[in-house]
């Protein structure tokens, strides 16, 4: 359900989204439906960037570790929150996310998509990124 990795710059890899979100330069991870996860530079501030909503979720943890715990061990979040129903069921569809893959909806559902399980198809994160930005005005 989520990709973690060294703290890169929002700004190389999702540059429409890192305007949004200027006190959050880094990125050092994603979930399977593209929720970024981010941090201040120095990599003690957290937060979840629900893009598909677009919504900042400033997060206590003080650093990724905590962070894990706090949120991504957490079965209430995973469920809840990351809809792992959903993801199960669009797992299960369509196989498991290679290496910078997400699952997305098509159409989106701000182009009129009903955002169902079943309308879902991978791809690249950072290219869904780009492109969604785009279809809701970043």
């Amino acid at each position: 359900m989520f990709a973690l990795f060294e703290p890169a710059a929002l700004e190389d890899l999702a540059p429409r989204w890192a305007t949004r979100v200027p006190e959050y330069p880094q990125v050092f991870g994603y979930s399977s439906f593209g929720h970024l996860f981010i941090s201040n530079a120095a990599g003690d501030t957290l937060a979840i960037l629900a893009t598909e909503r677009p919504e900042l979720f400033p997060m206590e943890a003080t650093s990724v570790e905590a962070f894990r715990q706090a949120v991504l061990v957490d079965e209430k979040m995973r469920d809840g929150f990351f809809q792992g129903e959903k993801h199960r069921a669009v797992a299960s569809r369509l196989g498991p996310l290679g290496q910078n893959e997400v699952y997305f909806p098509v159409p989106y559902p701000a182009l009129g998509g009903s955002g169902a399980p079943e309308t879902y198809d991978k791809g690249s994160v950072w290219v869904y990124l780009e492109i969604y930005g785009q279809v809701v005005g970043i």
